[in-house]
């Protein structure tokens, strides 16, 4: 009736089945017809339907992937952070053998090897000084001069981490340096020398009289030292003078 009339438009109806269809109609006016193209409902709404649930499964994966990428990220900065945090209380502690994960390549790696190195610098000035104390302690308990070698080389042998460890008294009468007591090495296969001599491992802490440490020591030097199952060499090495 309404194409007849000669209204356009789209309504909503019944149709003779009695199923609910979209109706589109206009009137043809050089016919005098009346046009209607109709559409069964569930047919129209079955893709707008399947749009909305493609959608909506698209954002739900999107949003789950947003929350994963989130705590990822988020976890890579406050991870390191609170690994920080708990590295400074352990120091305000008392503890500074502590340290920080440097394994991450940015500011806060940066800030977790600077506090590692001022860890190891503290910690290192502390050892000395708790050194020194027992050295002195040492010097005023000892009895006799090997009483007072073993317990400076065990102390230390036990601040520098070193694997073996020697002490040489200067003998006037024969102007040289004898073997007292020594840790991780044979007594027998330790030989005196000279003091004039200057050399070796002991010549720049005999010339300056001051600790000379002697570090990344390559595999084919000519030092050596004289062990029971062979020659040791030695990658680091550091003599003390005790001028008394």
């Amino acid at each position: 009736l309404r194409a007849r009339s000669g209204e356009t438009g789209t309504v909503e109806s019944v149709d003779y089945r009695g199923e609910p269809v979209l109706a589109a109609h206009t009137r043809i006016a050089r016919m005098g017809w009346g046009f209607v193209v109709k559409q069964d409902l569930a047919e129209v709404y079955t893709p707008i339907e399947s749009m909305v649930w493609q959608v909506g499964t698209i954002l739900v994966i999107l949003g789950l992937l947003a929350c994963a990428l989130s705590y990822i990220l988020g976890g890579s900065i406050t991870r390191p952070i609170v690994a920080l945090a708990e590295v400074s209380r352990k120091v305000e502690e008392g503890d500074l053998s502590v340290r920080s994960p440097e394994d991450a390549l940015d500011e806060i790696g940066l800030l977790a090897r600077a506090l590692n190195g001022t860890l190891e610098m503290m910690e290192g000035q502390l050892n000395l000084r708790q050194a020194g104390a027992e050295i002195v302690e040492a010097a005023a308990k000892a009895r006799d001069l090997p009483e007072f070698s073993r317990t400076l080389l065990e102390v230390l042998y036990k601040t520098t981490g070193s694997n073996i460890a020697a002490f040489h008294l200067y003998s006037d009468a024969n102007d040289r340096f004898e073997h007292v007591h020594s840790i991780g090495m044979n007594p027998e296969l330790l030989e005196p020398f000279h003091a004039a001599s200057m050399e070796g491992e002991f010549g720049e802490a005999l010339a300056f009289r001051k600790l000379s440490h002697t570090r990344d020591i390559p595999e084919d030097t000519a030092y050596r030292f004289k062990m029971t199952a062979g020659n040791a060499v030695p990658r680091e090495m550091i003599a003390i003078p005790l001028l008394v």
